[in-house]
């Protein structure tokens, strides 16, 4: 059932805080090393795909954290996250952390962003 902060339950909560932690740093991480291998990049195009893909998961980002915002001034709704959501954007996180800046990695740290994405984004209506 869709709530506001001020609805939930003290584990509801706790649960949304975590689930946003991991999402974070899902994005935090791929940032990372979208970056690296822009830095490594061996060609110009190489380089401008991995700093579209910085510029894009920036956004992203930012994205969630103004879903924070709202959902710290109790104006957002959401789906709150039950336990198995939680754990599975920790092991999303866990993953994207795995993964080597590699150029032959770059498909696999964007499929890491866009899970982490899906998954948060279930929990807000």
């Amino acid at each position: 059932m869709p709530k506001t902060r001020s609805q939930m339950t003290l584990e509801e909560a706790q649960n949304y805080l975590n689930a946003f932690n991991a999402t974070v740093n899902s994005l935090t991480t791929a940032l990372t090393k979208f970056r690296i291998l822009a830095a490594d990049a061996s060609t110009d195009a190489k380089r401008a795909e991995y700093n579209a893909a910085v510029l894009e998961t920036t956004r992203q980002r930012e994205l969630v954290f103004n879903k924070r915002r709202a959902f710290d001034a109790d104006t957002a709704i959401v789906n709150p996250p039950d336990g198995p959501t939680v754990e599975r954007t920790r092991q999303i996180s866990a993953d994207v952390a795995q993964i080597q800046a590699k150029e032959a990695n770059f498909a696999a740290i964007a499929a890491g962003v866009t899970s982490a994405l899906t998954e948060f984004n279930k929990i807000h209506v």
